[in-house]
């Protein structure tokens, strides 16, 4: 009954977000609108995004806990689509002084929906930007014992080893003062982990607290291509 009622609220939910982003849009498009005014309604569609968000990662856990998350697994090379996310992110780690990079040493075919893995790693590159105040977010592709693996590794807080076991949890999130303002879920990390493992791939973490995060996700090599590095 509480998945059905999840499910259903957030699909209820979709109809009215999209009828207040679309009025927002005509609002922020009327002439002779004040810079108060504008903020106003900038404020409206930040409120609606978030939202959209939380719509969006209910809907996800609903489908993954009953079964009804659909896979369309393809021969794939991930690297290209770790690159285009890294791009997409390089604005925002500039506003916040982060350097953000990659290496690219190993490449080859996985078995994977390609815009699953995006999601996963859309949410693992978003948290490392988020969560960082300093440094550099590094990204990782490597080949080693038959698995192709993705490592994004940060500078952030860190994670204590008592709060490492419960990091995939649905709606726990690492509560401190390096921490405290930033927004979330609870969810990210538990729907990555379950996508990643409905692919037959892994997700683990290497964390210190202080120093900062690894996420590590890896699945198996199906075609092994030549290494390089970018």
């Amino acid at each position: 009954m509480k998945d059905d009622f999840i499910s259903m609220a957030s699909h209820e939910l979709r109809t009215p977000l999209t009828i207040i982003r679309g009025y927002a849009d005509i609002l922020a498009a009327a002439p002779g609108l004040s810079p108060k005014e504008k903020e106003m309604v900038g404020n409206i569609d930040r409120g609606v995004g978030q939202l959209d968000l939380l719509v969006t990662d209910m809907l996800d856990v609903a489908r993954l806990e009953q079964g009804r998350m659909s896979f369309d697994m393809k021969p794939m090379n991930p690297a290209p689509t770790i690159e285009e996310i890294i791009q997409s992110f390089q604005p925002q780690a500039e506003s916040r002084g982060l350097g953000l990079t990659s290496a690219i040493e190993g490449t080859g075919e996985i078995l994977a929906d390609r815009d699953r893995l995006r999601q996963v790693f859309v949410n693992l590159i978003g948290n490392a930007v988020k969560y960082s105040k300093k440094g550099e977010i590094k990204v990782r592709l490597y080949a080693e014992q038959g698995r192709l693996s993705v490592r994004v590794s940060d500078t952030g807080p860190g994670v204590s080893s008592e709060d490492q076991a419960r990091l995939f949890q649905k709606f726990f999130r690492v509560k401190s003062e390096d921490t405290r303002g930033v927004g979330g879920t609870g969810l990210g990390l538990w729907i990555s982990r379950q996508i990643v493992e409905n692919m037959k791939g892994k997700l683990t973490v290497e964390s210190i607290k202080g120093v900062g995060s690894h996420f590590i996700v890896s699945f198996p090599v199906i075609a092994p291509q030549t290494a390089k590095t970018t």
